[in-house]
């Protein structure tokens, strides 16, 4: 079954609690004074995190969250988190940042190990430094919950709670960092992050970039079910059967003249059915909203791995560049407005 949740509802939840997320913000960002008495940013630890965490979750006192220099602590109608960022130094009082939300890191409840080599705060500090570099947009790696960091369960994903987090999440980051209106990006699991918090009410996005996604996970569990010759039906392939659906929610969108939705994919993605991100394109420019459907070339076996693409469109929707360029673009697998020789890596996972 899906989600019985009454329409608007979960935007309601959304909001009601808006001031609690504010009490992340006891512990600012970490500065140091310069000689010159200006402050700049501190060198922050490093930190590895473990792949075990990945299925069995992750607690963090509220306390323990404040004392971090990079995790906001959220509060909702469904409970709490502690969740992680990584941001590159422009972000600080950014005028607009780029948030991306990664794709999965659990195939099922197994942990998916290639995909979780960048599992270090330094590295992702790094990542985040290079993809603000060569797309020329500030930007903040989000880690979703049970993940890098993050407490939570990542085996939980894809149901409202997930998103109630990351909705309150960005709101505390803003504050944090400063931060006026966000781009939102994602891969997969992460581009149904960002789907799900346009249907959340947010009215502060400029560009939604969202690749690869599974936007309809109910019918994605379904057919993935018919192909392997199970019975079960109705369930996402987390196990759960009360998945936030999001393409059910299409018509909590806020209208927003200000807002440009690119969903990027793969015609040939083994994963994620195109045919999915095709049907959600249409319920949301039925719905009155600006969205561009793009085919792009996925990389891996399942050619699902669309990463590197929705970073480069976050860059180019930033510069002002038209629809039409950036479907060009991607169709031609542009490099990114200011790509080295050796391209930055991406970590294009599930």
């Amino acid at each position: 079954m899906t989600l019985t949740r009454p329409r608007g509802a979960a935007r309601r939840a959304a909001h009601g609690l808006a001031a609690a997320i504010l009490l992340c913000l006891a512990m600012p960002a970490a500065t140091a004074a310069n000689p010159g008495g200006s402050t700049e940013p501190a060198a922050l630890p490093d930190e590895v995190f473990s792949a075990d965490e990945l299925a069995a979750g992750k607690h963090i006192a509220r306390g323990d969250c404040q004392a971090m220099p990079d995790a906001v602590w959220v509060e909702h109608a469904q409970g709490s988190e502690c969740l992680r960022y990584f941001a590159s130094s422009n972000a600080l009082g950014a005028p607009v940042a780029a948030l991306f939300f990664h794709g999965d890191r659990l195939q099922g409840r197994t942990p998916i190990t290639s995909a979780y080599r960048d599992n270090s705060a330094r590295k992702l500090r790094a990542l985040a430094e290079g993809l603000a570099k060569v797309n020329a947009v500030p930007y903040v790696f989000v880690a979703r919950p049970g993940t890098y960091g993050s407490s939570g369960r990542h085996s939980e994903r894809r149901r409202l709670k997930e998103y109630l987090s990351l909705n309150a999440a960005v709101d505390a980051i803003k504050a944090r960092l400063g931060v006026q209106r966000v781009h939102l990006g994602g891969q997969s699991g992460g581009a149904a992050v960002v789907a799900a918090l346009l249907t959340l009410g947010r009215d502060d996005v400029v560009c939604a970039v969202a690749s690869s996604g599974p936007y309809d996970a109910v019918a994605r569990a379904d057919a993935i079910a018919l192909q392997t010759g199970s019975t079960r039906r109705g369930c996402d392939t987390t196990g759960f059967c009360d998945p936030y659906n999001i393409t059910d929610h299409v018509d909590s969108v806020v209208p927003s003249a200000q807002r440009r939705v690119f969903l990027i994919g793969d015609p040939g993605d083994s994963n994620t059915p195109f045919k999915f991100q095709q049907a959600f394109a249409t319920k949301l420019r039925a719905a009155g909203h600006a969205t561009l459907l793009v085919e792009g070339q996925g990389t891996g076996p399942q050619r699902h791995g669309l990463t590197h693409m929705a970073n480069r469109v976050l860059g180019w929707c930033h510069a002002g560049w038209s629809d039409e360029r950036v479907a060009a673009a991607v169709g031609h697998n542009t490099p990114a407005l200011h790509a080295p020789a050796q391209a930055q890596p991406e970590a294009d996972g599930p």
